[in-house]
């Protein structure tokens, strides 16, 4: 004999499965988040690819990562691209509306070796398909070939660019620029670079945000004299980028430039409210220091 409605505890047990099944899905989805911190390159362990990948040109020096190769006369070698990328595919997004958020930091410089004279291209902070590889030199910073860079339809890749060098032919602005790259060179953002910054072998911190809940990726470079650079955009990740990305650095040469990369750290999460309150500071303590 029924002694009592089972219709009650049934629906309960469903419900509890449907949200256990939910929470185990969060937790799947945090454990693969993404979290570290290179302070310094001092480590020799970077070289053997176990932390960092290598691609073309660049290479581990003692204190950094050289993103391009040096020539055998000790100059920075001409026409040359390389790529230094965290060794682990980052979790960015999934069909349940999970999307990461961002916050990456790392300090670098840029060597021109023959200075007065021209220096050039560049280097770039990116997020690319776990399968991408290194690409052409120059102006293309070695994230995009010379027949389609400035054809959004061809290329999947999200960068902020440090450009040292105006490459006209892509209607690219005419002096050196920081910018922020959507499947093209040519920037959908930009903030000038003064010259005495962008090659005047001084150290450059950059901050770089994205906010999933707003679509923001934020830059905010800085240097010891106290002057800085900000500009942001609205990227939709998903919409460009597959759910696993590879990230790291690229850069390429045309003259007498050396990029490196002397820390880095990074941290994804999927509370997105963390991320805008820290841009927020990072934008208010930019604004103190200008004062």
């Amino acid at each position: 004999m029924l002694l009592y409605n089972s219709k009650p505890y049934v629906l309960q047990l469903i419900l509890i499965t449907l949200l256990l099944t939910q929470l185990n899905k969060v937790k799947s989805t945090s454990s693969t988040l993404t979290s570290f911190t290179f302070p310094d390159f001092w480590s020799n362990s970077q070289e053997n690819g176990t932390k960092i990948i290598f691609l073309g040109g660049a290479t581990y020096t003692p204190g950094a990562l050289r993103l391009t190769r040096i020539a055998k006369d000790g100059f920075p070698m001409k026409s040359n691209a390389g790529q230094a990328s965290y060794s682990h595919p980052v979790f960015l997004w999934d069909s349940t509306g999970h999307v990461a958020s961002f916050y990456t930091s790392f300090s670098f410089i840029v060597r021109n070796c023959d200075v007065p004279k021209i220096t050039a291209d560049g280097f770039a902070f990116f997020l690319a398909p776990v399968d991408s590889s290194v690409k052409g030199f120059g102006g293309c910073l070695g994230l995009f070939t010379y027949g389609t860079a400035a054809d959004p339809s061809k290329n999947q890749v999200v960068a902020v660019e440090f450009d040292t060098w105006p490459n006209t032919q892509w209607s690219d602005l005419s002096y050196r620029h920081i910018g922020i790259d959507v499947n093209s060179i040519v920037s959908v953002a930009t903030r000038r670079w003064e010259n005495d910054d962008a090659y005047g072998n001084k150290i450059g911190t950059a901050h770089i945000t994205y906010d999933a809940t707003s679509k923001i990726i934020t830059v905010l470079l800085t240097y010891d004299n106290g002057r800085h650079y900000q500009l942001s955009h609205v990227v939709d990740l998903p919409k460009i980028l597959p759910k696993w990305v590879r990230i790291g650095f690229s850069a390429a040469t045309g003259y007498n430039e050396t990029q490196y990369i002397l820390s880095w750290s990074f941290t994804s999460t999927l509370d997105s409210t963390k991320i805008s309150a820290l841009t927020q500071k990072l934008r208010s303590s930019a604004s103190y220091s200008s004062m």
